[in-house]
């Protein structure tokens, strides 16, 4: 299944970031129009994180700490490293700007992006986590729209 739902909205000619908050902090959603990284260490290749970040920022290619969204106090330090940007745009002003690949296409990229997996994370036992990060001003965003959102509600006591 699929669940769509809203992290920003345009007004006024800007994004708005918006979150939806849950008691599960697996469930709150990261919000705001982000930018998205994958970090591959430049001796092996291999795909080290892929990043989140507001999308008017941009990342450092040299020297980055790197942040859990669901908890700061979880983060990472990757050096010696090179950036992706993942997304690619396919819209303008309302049209197409976009040539999708044929599906063999997409197929030789997945098969390469697994190759670029360290083993530890595609072993069936145990395996690591492949990290899904974000930047420290990004987590603070969040934690400040969290704060925003939380100072609005208003708990009635029965």
């Amino acid at each position: 299944g699929c669940v769509y739902k809203e992290v920003a909205i345009k007004k006024d000619g800007r994004w708005e970031p918006k979150i939806k908050l849950s008691n599960d902090t697996i469930k709150i959603i990261n919000p705001g129009y982000k930018k998205l990284y994958r970090a591959y260490d430049k001796e092996t290749g291999y795909a080290l994180a892929d990043i989140m970040t507001m999308e008017d920022k941009e990342i450092q290619n040299d020297d980055l700490i790197i942040y859990n969204p669901l908890d700061k106090m979880q983060n990472t330090h990757i050096k010696n490293f090179h950036l992706v940007e993942l997304q690619k745009l396919i819209l303008k002003d309302g049209e197409l700007v976009y040539t999708d690949p044929t599906i063999n296409e997409k197929k030789d990229y997945c098969n390469r992006e697994m190759e670029k997996l360290y083993p530890e994370t595609k072993r069936e036992v145990n395996p690591d986590i492949y990290k899904v990060s974000a930047t420290k001003e990004y987590v603070d965003a969040k934690e400040a729209l969290i704060n925003k959102v939380k100072s609005k509600v208003y708990k009635r006591e029965f």
